[in-house]
């Protein structure tokens, strides 16, 4: 299942508008659901609860994720079915009465307070629903500007689940477990150099993988069946993958260089994409050679492993081996690098909306004396 993801972050209705957010939308078209990561101090009443009701009434599955909603973004965190903070968040969500700066006449003024208590009273009302709480209760804690840690936000009704604290992956790591992995990549290198020069079997696609956002990763070194742990090679786009990508089953894989960094293990409570295999359909077929020929190569590279084999016993330190070991992924590489190209072309490709930068935006305030009473509430904060 492919899972978008939107971005609510800053002020709402200056930072991230319904415009932004109606836009991360149409960018993932293909999204079965989506996750929504918020990260705002709040911002003005009426766009917060139009990102609301435009998020609410999407046809796919909306998960909320967040450990800082504050005002008018814990309005917009509750369009969730899921909705979760991380285990241990403080001030996770802030709730409290709505406000204004109005200035003008007696009669100007006494509009805009009108206004503000039909805001105020919209709110206790939606609050009070959505967390099945009296009005009063929730009055009370809108007026005592209330500040939320995960478990009260748990407890309170706010989040569904809290997300576990990430926890790294425990690893040995001595001469002879480094030494045990070189060794298995060489042979399985010289293993791919003599089934392309016997041509035997088929030239492997490489494996493609999928982080939570649709992300496609591609692991040139390594095949369907294989893992990706720390020094395997990994691309996006074609150029070297570089930082944290959280995979579907919450494991982040880190990269530096287009090299696998780290491998960290977490439990992330969304929905798990499949891994995009290979396409069967893109994977080379090596030409036939005549059997004489064959049996000639073969044993010529018989011959050689033996003998790359006696010098690999006599090496001292893992680094020799690990040069042996670059020589032989980049003759690999070049027998491959057509195949790869092909490959690479099916593969489908997708990236994390960044919201547009905006220059300079005047905010609307209560206190225009010529604003009309509409736009006055339109520009409360929250």
């Amino acid at each position: 299942m492919m899972i978008g993801t939107i971005y609510i972050n800053g002020e709402i209705g200056v930072d991230t508008t319904l415009l932004d957010v109606i836009k991360q939308v149409k960018n993932q078209s293909a999204a079965e659901s989506f996750l929504v990561k918020i990260d705002s101090q709040g911002g003005y009443v009426d766009s917060g609860k139009d990102i609301y009701n435009y998020l609410v009434n999407l046809s796919v599955p909306i998960s909320t994720i967040s450990s800082r909603s504050f005002s008018i973004a814990s309005y917009i965190f509750l369009a969730g079915s899921t909705r979760i903070i991380p285990e241990g968040a403080e001030n996770a969500l802030m709730i409290h009465l709505p406000w204004m700066e109005a200035v003008g006449n007696h009669q100007l003024i006494s509009d805009y307070l009108k206004d503000l208590k039909a805001t105020e009273d919209e709110l206790v009302d939606f609050y009070s629903k959505a967390l099945d709480l009296d009005k009063n209760t929730v009055h009370s804690l809108l007026t005592q500007e209330t500040y939320l840690n995960a478990t009260q936000a748990l407890e309170l009704g706010f989040a569904t689940q809290l997300q576990p604290a990430q926890m790294a992956v425990a690893k040995l790591h001595n001469e002879n477990t480094k030494d045990e992995s070189l060794m298995n990549k060489i042979n399985a290198k010289l293993e791919t150099l003599m089934n392309l020069i016997s041509g035997k079997t088929a030239v492997k696609a490489e494996l493609v993988l999928q982080d939570a956002t649709g992300v496609s990763i591609t692991f040139p070194t390594l095949s369907g069946s294989d893992v990706p742990a720390e020094g395997d090679k990994a691309m996006i786009d074609g150029k070297p993958a570089e930082g944290d990508f959280t995979m579907p089953d919450g494991t982040i894989v880190t990269f530096k260089g287009g090299i696998v960094e780290a491998v960290t293990a977490v439990e992330v409570p969304v929905e798990e994409t499949e891994p995009v295999a290979a396409d069967a359909d893109a994977e080379e077929i090596v030409e036939e050679t005549p059997e004489d020929e064959k049996d000639a190569m073969i044993a010529e590279l018989e011959a050689k492993v033996v003998e790359l084999q006696s010098k690999l016993d006599e090496m001292m330190t893992s680094a020799q081996a690990e040069n042996l070991l670059d020589m032989v992924a980049k003759v690999a590489e070049q027998s491959t690098e057509l195949e790869a190209k092909y490959v690479a072309l099916a593969k489908s490709v997708s990236s994390d909306f960044q919201a547009e930068v905006k220059d300079t935006k005047t905010n609307l305030k209560a206190g225009v004396e010529s604003a009309s009473r509409a736009s006055q509430i339109l520009n409360s904060k929250f």
